[in-house]
């Protein structure tokens, strides 16, 4: 499960400057901006399952969301990714979550398993609700580090 801010090419062009400069310290910084940035997004997506899934599995979701950030090639952007894992280690299907769909065993006995219908986008609402916000914030810190680079 994702959400990928892409379209910056002053990111790409900005990580080709600071990686041909050798300006390591810079790109550090860029990347504590990205994730200061980002952070408002991974709170939001956090907060969500108990408003979408059912109390019970909420409270157990083990939802996890990490920022990827990737300056070079030809498709720069930040990019959010879920992931979370039963109790028992089995990865969860978030993807069907967000298509308000849940699977779950009968209170917990793996031989019974029931489909039910879920209220859908716990992930993609609470991501498109900031992702202006956050695109604002990641531009402000490439032209920032662009500055100090420059100047």
């Amino acid at each position: 499960m994702d959400l990928t801010i892409t379209g910056a090419q002053e990111f790409a062009a900005l990580a080709r400057k600071l990686r041909a400069a050798g300006r390591t310290d810079l790109r550090k910084e860029l990347y504590k901006g990205i994730n200061r940035a980002a952070k408002p997004l991974t709170a939001d997506v956090m907060k969500a399952p108990p408003k979408y899934l059912p109390a019970g599995y909420a409270a157990e979701l083990g939802l996890k969301v990490k920022v990827r950030k990737r300056g070079g090639g030809s498709n720069p952007g930040v990019r959010l990714v879920g992931s979370a894992f039963t109790p028992g280690g089995r990865p969860r299907e978030l993807a069907a979550l967000n298509r308000g769909h849940l699977r779950h065993p009968l209170f917990g006995d793996a031989g019974f398993w029931y489909d039910q219908a879920v209220r859908p986008r716990f992930w993609d609402e609470p991501l498109e609700k900031d992702a202006p916000k956050v695109r604002k914030e990641l531009l402000r810190a490439i032209r920032d580090i662009a500055r100090r680079l420059a100047g």
